[in-house]
This record gives C-alpha cells, structure tokens and sequence, in this order.
C-alpha cells in the first residue's frame, strides 16, 4: 500500500503507462499459457527392418506441459507395454525389436487443458524384397542390326519401391550395369528399348538381367537371363524412319512443388535425335533435359507449368 497520496500517484501513473486497466500499486505476475504445437514429428512412412530399432517421434511445446497418446489403426495404443520405450521428456516412442505386429498406422496426440496438438498419420512397415520368378530356360530375341527391340523386366515386389536398372551377367556370376544411350534406355516401369539393335547387343554366353536394388534392405534381386542373337542382313541396315515406342502418360497431375518426369522413346535407324517443345507458351527456363534428350523434368511444379508438352524426333542419314 502506498505511504503517502504523492507516492501513490505516481505509482498509478507508472502502471496506467504499461498496462492502462490496472492502477493499483503492487507487483504484478503474468502467466503465460499455451496449448500444444509440435516441434518433432513422425515422417509419413517409416521402414523398418525386422529386430532392428526404429523411432517414432513425437515432441510438442506447451505452458503447462504436455501429455502424450498414441494410436494404431485408429486404436488407444498401450505404450507401457513392454513392445514399447518412451523417451523421457517427450512422446517419442522406440520399438527396439519390431516384427510384422507392430506395423500398421500410428498417430501421436499432444494434450494441455488448453488445446490437442494432432500428429501426422505414419506409416510404419517392413521393408520386403521378394525374388524374380523362375524361367526353366533364358529367353532369347533374333533381331536384324536395324530393328528396335524390348525387354521387358517384370520386376517382384519391393517396399519400398526398388530401383530398376538392366545389366550384363558375365561368366562367374558377375554383372555390369548397362550404360544408358540415345540407343539404348529405359521406361519408368524398368523396361529396356534399343532403338536399333547393333552387332555388339549380341550377347555369346551371357545375357541381359533385369535388377532390382531395394536401399533399404541393401539388397539386389535379379531376373534371368534374357540372350540377344542378332541377324544380319545383306548389304547396310535398312533406314528405318522413326516411330514410338514408348510415351508417359498423355495426362499427368503434378503435386505442386514436386517435380515431373516426362519421356519419349523412338525406334529408328539411324538413332533418331528427340527433341522437346511446349505448344502453348515458352518452354519454362527450370526445365531440364536428361535422357539424351528422351526426357525433360519439370522441376517444382506450380501453375504456370500447366500447359501442352510435345515430343518429337528427327534424324540424319547419308545416302
């Protein structure tokens, strides 16, 4: 309380100035409070492999502190069960031997008296790699030098997706990666196009294998053998005008800020050249080509990219 009426007032005018609604002397203690808001979350998927440790977090700040649940399909989820280890201090959760049980979809909540913080919903799933089906003998192609020609890889399943490529096998089990060409490339399903099959696609012995490498697992799964004899014919290959092999999808929707493959394969003789145009504006500047040509990629996609794309080919030959 004030001792005289002149420190009185102007202990009034001090708080008047900061506050404006309170002129009392005293102290004066603001508490501030707030509902939760993440700091650390769980990724949409997560890949586990079996026994080995995998963590789901999930941190929250709020005034008073938080308290954390978790879901599983959907489900309250125990997290004292002896499956489970928190991680003090947060809603982080660790399975240090997860096996097929524990996969499923899980979500973390964050709870003050003043709001509930909702997590992503995560994904957590083994990463798997089955075999390729088994053929009792290689299959073999007979092409002429000039014609187009595909292999086609069924590849097995793979979580997460695996990445395809094509290889030589070599006596004693070896393999060695195809080296990609305006000849020679792949679909993005994992298929292998020659746009004109030349005398060194002859394969004596060995063969051509389909591949899939899961990273995850730091595994490979390998197709069999497929064996290319080409044929000659009298005289230089035939010119051979160019036609389509393979396209992209005619519609594509893009996620804006992602970026968007498209490709054009031809078949001719000589190896035809392919290039790309948009018809309906200038080609955006952030467009890349890879491929030799075959492909462009749209980088982070936004409206402005939405348009008419073309492909086309074009070759030169001497008489």
């Amino acid at each position: 309380m004030c001792e005289n009426r002149r420190t009185c007032g102007l202990c009034r005018s001090r708080i008047n100035m900061i506050i404006g609604f309170i002129a009392i002397c005293g102290f004066i203690q603001l508490a501030v409070t707030s509902p939760p808001r993440f700091t650390n979350v769980s990724k949409k998927e997560i890949v586990y492999l079996v026994r080995k440790r995998v963590e789901l977090p999930c941190t929250a700040q709020a005034d008073p502190e938080p308290i954390y649940e978790w879901r599983k399909d959907g489900e309250p989820l125990d997290i004292t069960s002896p499956d489970f280890q928190r991680e003090p201090g947060t809603g982080t959760i660790i399975i240090p031997e997860p096996v097929s049980r524990h996969e499923g979809i899980y979500q973390c909540f964050a709870k003050n008296m003043y709001g509930t913080a909702v997590g992503l919903k995560t994904m957590l799933k083994k990463a798997t790699l089955a075999p390729f089906p088994t053929m009792k003998e290689p299959k073999v192609h007979y092409p002429t030098i000039g014609e187009p020609l595909v292999l086609r890889c069924n590849p097995p399943f793979s979580y997460p997706k695996g990445i395809l490529y094509w290889a030589e096998s070599k006596p004693g089990a070896r393999i060695s990666a195809i080296d990609n060409s305006a000849r020679v490339s792949q679909d993005f399903e994992g298929n292998l196009y020659f746009t004109n099959v030349e005398a060194k696609d002859r394969t004596d012995g060995d063969g051509y294998v389909c591949i899939v490498n899961n990273e995850n697992l730091r595994s490979l799964s390998k197709g069999d053998d497929e064996k290319i004899y080409s044929v000659s014919s009298p005289g230089p290959p035939t010119i051979l005008r160019p036609s389509v092999m393979w396209t992209s999808q005619p519609i594509n929707i893009a996620i804006k800020g992602e970026n968007l493959r498209l490709k054009c394969i031809f078949a001719g003789y000589p190896t035809p050249t392919v290039k790309w145009r948009r018809l309906d504006a200038p080609m955006p500047p952030k467009v890349n080509h890879t491929s030799f040509g075959q492909e462009i990629v749209i980088t982070k996609i936004d409206e402005t990219d939405t348009g008419r794309y073309e492909c086309s080919a074009t070759q030169t030959w001497t008489c």
